[in-house]
Formats: C-alpha cells, structure tokens, sequence
C-alpha cells in the first residue's frame, strides 16, 4: 500500500514540472510579443517625426514663396522660428514641429525642422536641415506639359552657357540640351532625326526617335545613335500660370516705332496696351529696362530690337506671331529678352519663324509653341516651356544654361537633404537664439561629400 502512495505522488511531480514550463513559455512568448509591439510603435513614431519634420520643412517653404511670416517669431534679421504643439495624432500620441529658417542669402535658404511625437511609451525625434535654392522657370532646355514633336531633317539640340560668351560650336557648346515631356503617352518626345546633344525625359512613354535621329553625350559609349542613360521616363515638373504684373506707375503707349526705355534707368518702364502689331518697315528699339503688358495678341512683321542697354519682359494673354526680321537680341543673353504668355487654359498659339537668330526665353505653359525655320534655318537659344513643341524645318535649338535659376518669384527648390542623426549634428532648435551660428551654408567639398 505504501509503495502505491509514492508511485502516486511521484506522479505529479513531472505533472507540476510541465505546467511550470508552458507557464515559462507563455510568458516568454507574451514577453517577446510584447517587445515586439514596442518595436513596431517604435518605428511607426520613428516615421512619425521624420514626417513632421519634412511638415516643418514645407511650412518654411511656403512662407518663403508668400513671403508672409505671420505667426513666426524674428530671431535676428531674417531668421525666423516657429513651434507649432499639441497635433492630436493616433493611439493618444501628441506632435510636436519646431523649425528655424534663414534667408539670409535668398538664393540660398536654411531650414532646420525637428518632428517630436511623445506616447506613453516616452519621446521620440527627429531632425531634418535642408539646404534650398532658387527654383528656376528653364531647368531644361525644351520642356511641354504634353507633346514635343521636331519635324525636319536638320534640326540640332544642344546646350551652351551664357555666362561664358556667345555659343560656340568649339568654345562653348555643352551636352546638356534636354528635352522634356511630362506626357506618360507613347511618342510624347517625337525627336524624329533631330541630334540631340543631351538628354531626352518623358513622364512615362518611350520618346520615338527616328532613323537617323541621335541622343548622345560626352560619356556616350561610341557605336550606338542612342545612349539609352541619356533617356528618362519617370520625368516630373511643375509649371504654374504665369500673371502679368499689377503695377502703380503710369503706363506709356506702345510706339510701333521708335525707341524706348532709358538705358541709365535702374527700375523698368511699364507699357500696358490691349494689342500690338508693326509692319515691315516698323522697328522698335528698346534701350534700357522695360516691361511690355498685351492683353491681346502681338504681332511683328517687322523688328523689335533690344539693344546693349536694354532688356524686357513681355507678358501677353493673346496670340503671338514673329516673323520677318523678328526679335532681335543685341545683347545675345537670352534672359535680357522674355516672352510670357499669360492665358490661364489651353489654346494660346505662340509662332516664331524665319532665318535670324533669336536669343530668348519663352514661358507659356498653357501656349502651343512653334518654331519654323525656313531658307538656311533659324536658330534660338535660350530655353521654352509650353503646353506644346513643334519644332519645323531647319533649325537649331541652343540650351542657355545660365537659364537654370531664372525665377520670378519665391520658389524654392532642395539642394540638400540631410536627417541629422549623430549627437554631434543634432542643434538646439528650443532655444532659437543659440541657432544663428548654425545657419551657415555647408562649402562646396563638404556639399560633395554629404550627397555621395
């Protein structure tokens, strides 16, 4: 009887030992799933704060471009801090954006920006600095909401850069003639047997290039007519309406001869009329700075011609036909001669023919742009951006370069993009006071280092 007893006993000793271990698991199991957890809330407010921030980013960005700061504190002349508290966001958690932004150089913006988020698992942030700088209207050569189509046998797209002379075949002739097409449709770069010395982009349809067209470079490989690393179909832009300016002066009319402007005047005469047109013996010089406002079209059969001293815009709402001796540059700096058009929807009808050389720039992103070259051909340099391209006959297309920042307003875009992670990077962006000696442009080296 008594051996019976111990063999029952000894039983359940085994029968604890079993339970004691799935017990032991189970809360191994719990722990783990619960460590887990953390982890992934952990990440998510990682991801959290890096958006705040980037929110912190734009929120300096778009009071850059209104050039409003209602709402931010002036640290010293044109810095600027914001702490903006309390976003109610997912699971209880709370955002916090702090951001510091310096236009000291306009061309060149600051901006530091942390994103906080705190939960009752403790706080997390990050911090961002993003180095800005002017985005300008003509970042490429030829660019069109939908389609740019060359027809002719002898057409050339190259690029140059005013800030070096003249164009030069030899002396200043660069491979960066890029033409673009935000159209995701097949052939919505048609280069037909165009030569292009530098790169074709799409907003996603393969450009048609024909038979004995080309995209090449510097660095493209030899045996080949296209350098395929010169073609890119994930192409992006943004091209807002264009508005004449609201002016206060006093408005002049517009001779259809005969000279205006003031060479010496530091600040443009405003001309404001509701249409213009000149005939063939017509020829108007423009000798200082001047802007020229048409409601309506404008028509030149004749010349108007922008002398050493002078340079203009042009804003028009209507239809713009140039022909004869055309628009004639004397400067030969594309940004001293500007052409706007104005209209707000699609339609406006934008024509440059003939065998000079014109030396401009075009920005009418709701225009049907065409330029025909007829005789020996015509030449432009400087850069367009329409709706639509057409490019006719013989004809060269010369890519100023120095047209890359040209701007008219406060429109920025990244040059540098940096999440400053190290302890030694991270700045004190709650006292706003010890962040002035921060904001201080990165020098060209270090720029090269930090983006490779």
């Amino acid at each position: 009887m008594k051996m019976k007893k111990q063999n029952r006993g000894s039983a359940i000793l085994p029968t604890l030992l079993i339970i004691l271990i799935l017990v032991g698991a189970g809360f191994t199991y719990l722990d783990i799933a619960l460590t887990e957890f953390r982890m992934a809330y952990r990440t998510q407010d990682l991801q959290g704060a890096l958006n705040l921030a980037e929110g912190g980013v734009e929120e300096a960005m778009l009071a850059m471009k209104k050039d409003d700061w209602t709402g931010w504190k002036t640290v010293t002349t044109d810095q600027y801090h914001k702490t903006i508290t309390d976003l109610p966001m997912q699971n209880g958690r709370m955002g916090n954006i702090t951001v510091y932004a310096s236009i000291i150089d306009e061309s060149a913006p600051i901006i530091f920006s942390e994103g906080k988020i705190t939960s009752s698992y403790g706080s997390i942030a990050k911090q961002l600095r993003m180095d800005l700088e002017k985005k300008g209207l003509f970042a490429n050569g030829l660019t069109a909401k939908k389609a740019v189509v060359f027809n002719g046998n002898k057409i050339a797209i190259d690029s140059y850069d005013s800030n070096n002379g003249n164009y030069d075949p030899t002396s200043n002739r660069n491979d960066n003639g890029t033409v673009g097409s935000l159209a995701v449709t097949v052939g919505a770069v048609t280069s037909g047997n165009a030569d292009i010395w530098g790169y074709v982009a799409t907003g996603g349809g393969t450009p048609a290039i024909g038979p004995s067209g080309s995209v090449l470079g510097e660095d493209s490989p030899g045996g080949s007519s296209v350098d395929w690393d010169r073609v890119a179909m994930d192409f992006y832009a943004d091209f807002p309406n264009m508005s004449a300016p609201s002016v206060s002066s006093p408005l002049t009319v517009l001779p259809s001869s005969g000279t205006i402007g003031t060479s010496s005047a530091s600040s443009p005469t405003y001309y404001k009329i509701p249409s213009y047109s000149n005939q063939s013996a017509d020829s108007l010089v423009i000798d200082g700075p001047v802007v020229i406002i048409i409601d309506g079209d404008l028509t030149i059969k004749g010349e108007i011609q922008v002398t050493s001293n002078g340079n203009v815009e042009m804003y028009v709402g209507g239809d713009v036909d140039i022909g004869g001796n055309g628009m004639v540059n004397t400067t030969t700096v594309p940004e001293n001669l500007v052409l706007f058009g104005t209209s707000s929807t699609p339609g406006q009808q934008i024509k440059i023919s003939g065998n000079g050389a014109l030396e401009a720039a075009i920005y009418a992103p709701n225009a049907d742009l065409e330029l025909k070259g007829s005789g020996t051909g015509g030449v432009f340099s400087g850069a367009a951006v329409a709706d639509n391209i057409t490019m006719t006959g013989n004809f060269e297309f010369h890519y100023d370069e120095a047209l890359d920042d040209y701007t008219k307003d406060n429109s920025y875009k990244v040059s540098l993009w940096r999440e400053l992670i190290e302890s030694d990077e991270r700045v004190p962006l709650d006292t706003p006071s010890s962040m002035v000696k921060y904001a201080v442009s990165y020098d060209k080296e270090l720029v090269s280092i930090l983006e490779n």
